[in-house]
């Protein structure tokens, strides 16, 4: 039996992670990168929602619609146009994908070796 206190902990980090995959898309605007890491805000943001997910064993596919999810609730508020905002979602469909399965590749040991 799951307790209210352990049922709150898991809506809270759910709600957390929703917050970040919106606030990717908001960001998604205006990519900027991060010259000492080579990382995007959208991508750092992705990232730690990419964290949560697989801490919470969410499959990619739950966390994209998520991300779509978000993006319904957004887009007239945050784009001016509707090429801006179908961008924006694609921009950040792809860049979670590659947030998610990056870390668990080098996690789990699977990332292909260089080619040479």
């Amino acid at each position: 039996m799951v307790t209210r206190e352990a049922r709150s902990s898991r809506d809270d980090e759910l709600a957390h992670l929703e917050g970040l995959l919106a606030e990717a898309l908001r960001l998604a605007k205006s990519p900027r990168r991060d010259a000492a890491r080579r990382k995007t805000p959208v991508s750092v943001k992705l990232s730690e929602a990419c964290d949560i997910a697989r801490a919470r064993q969410l499959h990619p596919e739950r966390v994209i619609i998520m991300v779509k999810a978000s993006w319904e609730r957004l887009r007239d508020s945050t784009y001016a146009n509707r090429d801006e905002a179908q961008a924006a979602l694609e921009h950040v469909v792809t860049t979670c994908i590659e947030e998610y399965f990056v870390e668990h590749e080098d996690a789990a040991g699977l990332a292909s070796p260089p080619r040479q």
